[in-house]
């Protein structure tokens, strides 16, 4: 399974959320997606799908807005969360794909 396919099964109203972390555990432990990110920096991804999934599947879809501002807050503390900029795009990936 790949981030694409993640994002997908967290969109998905059938997977429940024992069955998103397990998938979300299936695919940090292989490593092949976002290796330059370490555990902090997988924990805040997970922290930003598990807030726009409950949106998502509640029919309350984050504007393009919403979704920059996610990103600005994130972008804005990149030196404190010791984020590179491969890791920026990874994350960027993820919560634009929370848009409508």
């Amino acid at each position: 399974m790949d981030l694409h396919n993640f994002l997908e099964k967290a969109k998905d109203p059938k997977v429940d959320k024992y069955r998103l972390e397990k998938y979300w555990r299936s695919l940090n432990s292989r490593r092949l997606v976002m290796e330059t990110l370490d555990e902090e920096e997988r924990e805040l991804i997970y922290d930003i799908i598990k807030e726009y999934r409950e949106k998502w599947l509640s029919h309350n879809y984050p504007s393009t807005v919403d979704l920059r501002r996610a990103y600005n807050k994130i972008y804005n503390r990149r030196e404190e969360l010791g984020l590179e900029y491969e890791d920026l795009d990874d994350i960027k990936k993820v919560i634009y794909s929370f848009k409508k």
